[in-house]
C-alpha cells in the first residue's frame, strides 16, 4: 500500500515539474494548458497525502486554479474520513480562492461542500446561510445554461431540501426534492436521480405512505445499481430497513439494516456507516438483544465522538439511554437523555427555525426585486429594440437604394462590355473577311495560272492536230498524250477543290476496310511510275513481314500519290523513297522521302495552309497538303515534315493499327 502510494506520488509530482518545465507562458495560459490534468489527477485522487503534496506543488507553481481545485478535493475527502473540522476549514479556503478567481461556478459548488460539512455535524444556520448565498449567485448568473452550472445548483436544491427536511419543514423540503428531481432528469444525471429519489421516499416515509416510499426506494435503488454506487445502495438498505421498522416487520428491518452496515463497513463514508451501526443497535435493543445492542452501541458512540457531529452524538446518547433503561441502571439513562436532549436543542431550536425562515424570506425578496430590475431592464431593451428597428429599416432602405443603383451601374457596365466584345467580335469578323478576300484573291490567281496552263495546251495542240494534215502518225500520237495529260491534270485541280470544299464542310466520307500495306505502297508506285522524272528513282522499303490494318485504302492512296507527286515536282535527281513501318504504340507509319530542293524549317506548318506554295511558278494549286491533313485526322491520325531530314524533305503520315 506504501508502495502504491509513493509511485502515485511520483507520478502526479513529474506531471506538475513537466507542466512547469515548458515554454513560460502567462499565469492564465499556463492553468489553461495545465487545467485538464490537474482536474483528471485530483478528482481521481483518494490519498490525503498526496492531495496535500499537489497543494504544496501548486502553490509553489503559482496555479491558483489548481490549489482550488485541491482543496476544494481534499475537503471532500476530510469529510469522508469523518473530519468535518479539516473539512470545514479546507473548503473555506477552496471558497476563498474560488471568489479571488471569480468563478461563480466555483464558488457555488464550493459552498454546496460548505453547507454539506455543516449539515453533517448538526450546524443547520451555517448550512443553510451557505445553500442560499448560492442560490442567490445562481439566481444572478447570466449563464444559467451552462452544465456545470445546473449541476451545482441542483445539489444545491437538493442541500436546502436536506435543512428543510431535518428542521421538520417537509412540504419545503418535497418542493426543494422535487425540484432537484426535474432538474437531474432533464441533465441525465443517473446517481442524482437516485439520491432524489430517496429524499422523496424519506419524506414520504415520515407522512405514513409507506407503499409510495417503498416504490421512490425501489427506483432509488435501481439507478444506484446502474451507476456502481455502493454509498447509494446501502442508503437505499438504510431505507428499507427504516420502511419495515416502522410496518414492525423488525427481521426484514434489520437485515437491510446489516446489508447497508456490511456494504460501508471498509468505506471512507464512515456518517453514513455510522447511521447504519445505530439503526442495527436499535433494531437489537427493540428485539432484547442487549449484548448484540451494546456492541453497535460502542462503535457507534466511537464514531461519533471522533466525527464531533451534533447530530450524531444525539443519536448515540438516545441510544445509550435507552440501553441504560433496559439494563436497569436509571441514573445512567437520565444523564444519557439529558445530553442527547440537550443536543437535539442545537440542532433544531427555535433560532434555527427564524434563521431559515429570515433567509428564505430575504432570498424571496431578493428574488422580486431582482424581477423588478428585470423587468426595468427588459423595458429599456424593449426601447432600444424599436430604436435599433426604426435604424435597421432605415439602413435597409439605404441598402435597397444602392442595391438597385448598383445594380443600374452593374447593367450598364455589362451594356458596355456587350458593346465592346461586339466590336471585338466585328473586327475579328473583319479582319477573317480580309484574309477570305486575300485567300480568295490568292485561290482566283491560282486557279487562273493552274487552268490557263493545260487549256491552253490542249487548246494548241487540238489546233495543230486539226490544221497539219502533213503531220505523221508519231507527231499526232505525242499530240494526242499532251492533251491527255493536261486533261488529267484539269481533273485533278478540280477534284482536289471538290474534294477541299467537301471537307470542309464535313462531308468528307471515310470507308474502312481491311488493306495489306505492301499491296497499297506497290499499287501507289505503279499508278505514279509514269510521272517520275527521268533521272529519278523511285524506292519502295516495305516490311519484312506482310503488315495488314484497317483504315480506308482510297484516301491513304490519295495522300500517297499527293505526296509522292509533290516529290516529283521539286526533284531532279537523286532518288524518291516511299517506306512503311508499324511502331510499337499501335501506330502505322508511312513516309515519302527525296533528294529534292527541300523544305525550309520555318514553313514546316506553312506550307499546309490552303494555297500556299514555296515556288509560285511550279505547277500545282497549294491545297494539296491541305487535304492530306485533313484526310489523315479524319483516320484518327497526322501528318507532318521530318525536320530532322536533311538532303531534301520527307513527309510522315501516322495512322492508328487496326486489326
Amino acid at each position: 500500500m506504501q508502495m502504491k502510494r509513493q509511485i502515485l506520488f511520483f507520478f502526479l509530482w513529474g506531471t506538475l515539474i513537466f507542466f512547469s518545465c515548458q515554454h513560460p507562458l502567462s499565469p492564465s495560459a499556463a492553468e489553461k494548458s495545465i487545467r485538464p490534468t490537474l482536474d483528471s489527477i485530483i478528482t481521481n485522487c483518494y490519498q490525503i497525502d498526496t492531495l496535500l503534496c499537489l497543494e504544496r506543488q501548486c502553490v509553489n507553481e503559482g496555479y491558483r486554479r489548481g490549489e482550488m481545485l485541491v482543496k476544494y478535493t481534499l475537503g471532500k475527502r476530510y469529510r469522508e474520513s469523518a473530519e468535518f473540522e479539516m473539512a470545514i476549514t479546507t473548503h473555506q479556503d477552496a471558497l476563498y480562492l474560488a471568489e479571488e478567481l471569480c468563478d461563480t461556478i466555483e464558488i457555488i459548488n464550493t459552498l454546496n461542500q460548505v453547507a454539506t460539512n455543516y449539515r453533517r455535524i448538526g450546524s443547520l444556520d451555517e448550512a443553510s446561510e451557505a445553500l442560499y448565498r448560492a442560490l442567490s449567485l445562481y439566481e444572478h448568473f447570466q449563464h444559467k445554461e451552462d452544465k456545470r452550472a445546473k449541476r451545482y445548483m441542483v445539489s444545491v436544491l437538493n442541500g436546502i431540501g436536506n435543512v428543510q427536511n431535518e428542521l421538520g419543514n417537509r412540504e419545503d423540503a418535497m418542493y426543494f426534492f422535487r425540484r432537484a428531481l426535474q432538474a437531474e432528469i432533464e441533465t441525465g444525471n443517473v446517481l442524482g436521480q437516485a439520491i432524489n429519489y430517496s429524499n422523496i421516499g424519506s419524506i414520504l416515509m415520515k407522512e405514513g405512505h409507506l407503499d409510495s416510499a417503498k416504490q421512490y426506494c425501489r427506483l432509488s435503488m435501481e439507478a444506484n445499481k446502474q451507476v456502481h454506487s455502493k454509498v447509494g445502495i446501502a442508503l437505499c438498505h438504510i431505507q428499507f430497513g427504516e420502511i419495515y421498522e416502522q410496518e414492525h416487520l423488525l427481521q426484514q428491518a434489520l437485515a437491510e439494516y446489516k446489508a447497508g452496515y456490511d456494504l460501508l463497513l471498509h468505506n471512507k463514508d464512515r456518517w453514513h456507516w455510522f447511521i447504519c451501526c445505530m439503526s442495527v443497535a436499535r433494531i437489537y435493543l427493540e428485539q432484547g438483544r442487549l449484548p448484540e445492542a451494546a456492541r453497535y452501541i460502542e462503535e457507534g458512540f466511537r464514531e461519533a465522538d471522533s466525527m464531533k457531529s451534533l447530530r450524531s452524538l444525539c443519536d448515540a446518547y438516545y441510544l445509550k439511554s435507552e440501553y441504560e433503561e433496559k439494563c436497569g441502571r436509571y441514573d445512567e439513562a437520565q444523564r444519557f437523555f439529558k445530553l442527547a436532549v440537550a443536543y437535539s436543542d442545537s440542532i433544531s431550536n427555535e433560532k434555527n427555525m427564524n434563521l431559515m425562515q429570515n433567509l428564505r424570506v430575504n432570498f424571496e425578496r431578493e428574488k422580486a426585486q431582482q424581477s423588478a430590475l428585470v423587468m426595468q431592464t427588459a423595458q429599456e431593451n424593449q426601447r432600444q429594440f424599436y430604436l435599433i428597428v426604426i435604424l435597421v429599416l432605415v439602413t435597409v432602405a439605404i441598402s435597397v437604394v444602392l442595391f438597385l443603383l448598383g445594380l443600374h451601374l452593374r447593367s450598364r457596365r455589362r451594356y458596355i462590355d456587350e458593346l465592346e466584345q461586339k466590336n471585338k467580335e466585328l473586327l475579328k469578323m473583319h479582319h477573317r473577311l480580309e484574309k477570305s478576300e486575300q485567300m480568295k484573291n490568292l485561290f482566283i490567281q491560282n486557279i487562273s495560272h493552274e487552268l490557263r496552263t493545260p487549256l491552253n495546251a490542249i487548246s494548241g495542240f487540238s489546233q495543230l492536230m486539226a490544221s497539219a494534215d502533213q503531220l505523221g502518225e508519231e507527231e499526232r500520237r505525242l499530240c494526242s498524250s499532251s492533251i491527255l495529260r493536261n486533261i488529267d491534270l484539269l481533273t485533278k485541280l478540280v477534284n482536289d477543290i471538290l474534294d477541299l470544299s467537301a471537307m470542309e464542310t464535313g462531308q468528307i466520307e471515310i470507308r474502312t476496310s481491311g488493306m495489306s500495306v505492301q499491296e497499297l505502297l506497290r499499287n501507289v508506285a505503279a499508278q505514279m511510275a509514269a510521272q517520275i522524272p527521268q533521272d529519278v528513282e523511285l524506292k519502295l522499303d516495305l516490311p519484312d513481314e506482310p503488315l495488314c490494318f484497317a483504315s480506308d485504302e482510297k484516301r491513304l492512296n490519295q495522300i500517297l500519290i499527293n505526296l509522292l507527286s509533290n516529290a516529283c515536282k521539286n526533284t531532279t535527281e537523286g532518288c524518291i523513297t516511299m517506306s512503311a513501318s508499324a511502331r510499337e504504340n499501335g501506330i502505322v507509319c508511312f513516309a515519302v522521302s527525296d533528294t529534292g530542293c527541300g523544305i525550309p524549317t520555318e514553313k514546316a506548318e506553312v506550307i499546309f495552309e490552303r494555297f500556299e506554295k514555296l515556288d509560285r511558278y511550279k505547277q500545282g494549286s497549294g491545297i494539296g497538303l491541305s487535304i492530306c491533313r485533313i484526310i489523315a485526322e479524319a483516320l484518327g491520325g497526322k501528318i507532318y515534315l521530318d525536320t530532322s531530314y536533311h538532303g531534301g524533305a520527307r513527309f510522315v503520315v501516322e495512322i492508328p493499327l487496326k486489326e
